[in-house]
């Protein structure tokens, strides 16, 4: 009997991972998305002290090509769909100085159709707005946060910035998708923000973490970070603004 429902368990060890949080998954501070599970979801990047899309989804499992299961333990794979909406991500609503009053109520409500893309929250083409299909792996242990490692300069303890600024984030969870979540640079309409995207290519990045691990919550080794101080490497990032 318990092997029969074990599918059913390992869906609900997924749902529970993947949506029972309220901070949202995250790449750096630039990037989030967030599961729920009614099946909706919002997805969120910016920099330069604006953002540059801002819209909610919907989302489903997959049972093709298998049912969401466990690899080993602490480590899920499922296979879902996502759509993306044109309507702006809750987050969103204060800031958006697009719409205001009753205009942003009447969006909130009746969110234009995807046809009539791009929007200032979503300077993407309608065909971004199509259902897209992933494979995810889900996780549980110890993980720097990806945008430290996109980052990161060679030999950090050298670097001249701040001790605080330079120091890797630890995380509990991680998210990794096969391919990003969010739309590829040829689905962007505005030439400013494809600028943007040749230093910060939101749509290159698959990986995200949440449930930051305080640094009285951390082993020695951790807290020592040796391997990160001292480490030759440098992510795209770095390389990028060098």
């Amino acid at each position: 009997m318990a092997t029969n429902n074990r599918p059913n368990v390992t869906r609900e060890e997924i749902l529970a991972l993947l949506c029972d949080w309220k901070d949202p998954w995250t790449f750096g501070t630039r990037c989030w998305i967030q599961f729920k599970r009614d099946g909706n979801g919002q997805l969120s990047c910016d920099g330069e002290q604006r953002s540059y899309l801002a819209v909610e989804f919907s989302w489903s499992f997959k049972n093709e090509p298998s049912e969401p299961r466990t690899v080993q333990k602490n480590i899920f794979k499922a296979n879902i769909e996502i759509t993306l909406s044109p309507r702006m991500h809750s987050m969103y609503h204060k800031s958006a100085y697009w719409l205001k009053g009753a205009a942003l109520q009447e969006h909130l409500q009746n969110p234009p159709p995807p046809s009539e893309a791009p929007f200032p929250w979503a300077p993407v083409h309608s065909a971004a707005f199509r259902p897209k299909e992933y494979a995810i792996t889900l996780s549980r242990g110890r993980f720097i946060d990806p945008g430290d490692y996109w980052r990161k300069g060679p030999y950090p303890i050298l670097q001249k910035s701040s001790f605080d600024l330079l120091k890797p984030s630890r995380y509990a969870c991680k998210l990794v998708f096969d391919k990003s979540p969010f739309p590829p640079r040829e689905k962007w309409t505005n030439d400013s923000i494809c600028t943007f995207l040749d230093y910060s290519p939101f749509y290159e990045w698959k990986e995200f973490v949440r449930d930051s691990i305080d640094a009285r919550d951390q082993t020695w080794v951790e807290t020592l970070n040796l391997d990160w101080w001292f480490s030759p490497s440098s992510g795209e990032g770095y390389q990028r603004n060098s």
